[in-house]
């Protein structure tokens, strides 16, 4: 079927009718609004006919009829017929002076969508809109315009406008490309954060936050220890992070919160060189390996913390370590009203049998200065093996008496304690004690006291085999 290009001109607008579903007459109505276009220019300002365009749709599939504004009809054809592209590009070259009309940029629509759908026309993109901006003159009619007070206005409308549409489609690779270029070169920030999609999922979101940032100029500066305070600002993540995380029935004073949150992990995520993902920043804790008691205000936040550690510490043993870590950096002398890293430190050794990682845990549970004494949080009842036991007591010993500074001694049953030795004095040896008396229930106190001593005071490890038998093996 051949179709002509037609259109009837209007006071305001200049209605076309096009068949869209054949692209035949798509390329007739392109190149017959490209001759318009030159025509109108090389006319006299007084006889114009107007350049905004209203496209009758004539194989309108739906039964009423449709007619689309300029922005639409590109958008649609543009994503519809990749081989029109070129032509759609002639279309934009024929506007040879920047024409503004009822508030409209001619061709800016056009080039909008180009740019949109094929990555390959960003640069013309900028180039158009810099090249509206630096020309101020408008050769339809005598009208004059200047920049910052109106060409600024139907740019940023039209962008907007397409920006609805654009949200119409699935954010693709050459969408992403399009309005992270946006938002790096343009002053059009605001308008893509308030388009980007509701709700996006994570592996979306972590594609268009890394492609932000490695298009941002000196971008190796935002990832480093202390970065410039200014990116989170400067491309008002704000706005866009409302739109991606806050769900329908939060508040706002919880989404304040959240908010708050959001802002302080996205800029500790910069400061350690990494780019933040969607899921670090909804995880609480993102960084366990980096978790520091001194970096919360109150003990109950650091119960939060120590919990969300223990946690998983209690599903994978490989995470007993950093949760032991994290113990033994608490001011446990001030801890929380009701103790609770106490319970906590007792729930993670008591999970597992005991092996070199609750070993580990345990010494720390039981040097670390606190409120509390050790068999409040270690379970030293819990059947202990003797090699268990033996790597445990070496822990300890060396952290409260350095016995590994020292050679090896030899044991000596007749050895005589010096009168003058204050080592039972030492608060340490009473947490020692504390394990003997766990795993040496029933026996004499007195008497395992003495073993202890008499044996540290030899610079010698004290085992099992020992305290059960009073001999060194």
């Amino acid at each position: 079927m051949s179709h002509s290009f037609t259109y009837e001109t209007g006071e305001h607008f200049t209605n076309v009718s096009v068949y869209i579903y054949d692209i035949e007459h798509v390329k007739v109505t392109l190149q017959g609004l490209q001759q318009l276009v030159k025509d109108t220019i090389n006319a006299q300002p007084e006889s114009y006919a107007p350049l905004v365009f209203e496209f009758k749709i004539l194989d309108n599939k739906e039964e009423d009829d449709e007619t689309m504004w300029t922005g639409e009809f590109f958008l649609k054809i543009v994503q519809q017929y990749p081989s029109l592209h070129p032509l759609v590009h002639q279309y934009v070259k024929s506007i040879q002076t920047p024409i503004l009309q009822d508030n409209c940029l001619v061709g800016f629509s056009a080039i909008t969508a180009l740019a949109v759908f094929d990555k390959n026309y960003l640069e013309e993109f900028e180039q158009f809109r810099k090249w509206c901006i630096a020309h101020p003159q408008n050769v339809l009619g005598n009208e004059k315009y200047h920049f910052t007070e109106e060409i600024e206005e139907p740019i940023l409308e039209t962008l907007d406008t397409m920006l609805y549409e654009i949200n119409k489609y699935t954010w693709d690779e050459n969408v992403m490309e399009f309005m992270t270029t946006c938002m790096v070169k343009s002053e059009f920030v605001d308008w893509i954060a308030g388009a980007f999609p509701k709700e996006a999922k994570a592996d979306f979101f972590d594609a268009f936050l890394k492609l932000l940032l490695e298009k941002t100029p000196n971008s190796d500066q935002y990832l480093t220890e202390n970065p410039p305070d200014d990116f989170y600002e400067k491309y008002e993540l704000d706005e866009l992070f409302e739109r991606v995380f806050r769900k329908k029935k939060m508040d706002t004073l919880e989404w304040y919160g959240l908010e708050s949150d959001l802002e302080e992990r996205f800029k500790k995520c910069l400061a350690k060189g990494k780019i933040p993902t969607y899921e670090y920043l909804l995880t609480q804790f993102p960084d366990d390996e980096d978790l520091d008691p001194s970096d919360f205000d109150n003990p109950d936040d650091v119960v939060e913390a120590m919990q969300h550690l223990a946690d998983k510490a209690m599903e994978y043993k490989m995470h007993i370590g950093a949760f032991a870590e994290f113990v033994g950096a608490c001011d446990l002398n001030h801890p929380s009203s009701g103790w609770e890293e106490a319970e906590i430190m007792w729930e993670v050794i008591s999970h597992w049998e005991w092996c070199p990682e609750t070993v580990e845990l345990a010494a720390v549970c039981m040097m670390t200065p606190a409120q509390w004494g050790p068999s409040e949080c270690v379970p030293f009842s819990k059947d202990m093996p003797p090699d268990m036991f033996d790597l445990l007591i070496k822990e300890v010993c060396d952290d409260a008496f350095h016995l590994n500074l020292s050679q090896p001694k030899v044991y000596d049953e007749n050895f005589e304690i010096p009168e003058r030795s204050s080592i039972r004095y030492n608060f340490r040896f009473k947490n020692i004690m504390e394990l003997v008396l766990g795993v040496f229930e029933g026996k004499d106190e007195e008497v395992l006291a003495h073993q202890l001593h008499k044996a540290l005071a030899q610079e010698c490890y004290p085992t099992y085999q020992f305290f059960e038998t009073g001999k060194m093996g």
